[in-house]
């Protein structure tokens, strides 16, 4: 590990990894929904 890691707390660690989440563009969840494969993504086609 970094020399400087051991002085960071774990606030500060939190906040860095907060902030990288942040600039992940996110999706919702249901636009990347895979349906099972016994499960027709469409009820009306055959």
């Amino acid at each position: 590990m970094p020399q400087w890691f051991g002085q960071l707390s774990d606030k500060d660690i939190d906040g860095i990894i907060a902030y990288l989440l942040s600039l992940q563009p996110w999706e919702d969840a249901d636009d990347q929904a895979i349906p099972p494969s016994n499960v027709q993504a469409d009820p009306g086609q055959p």
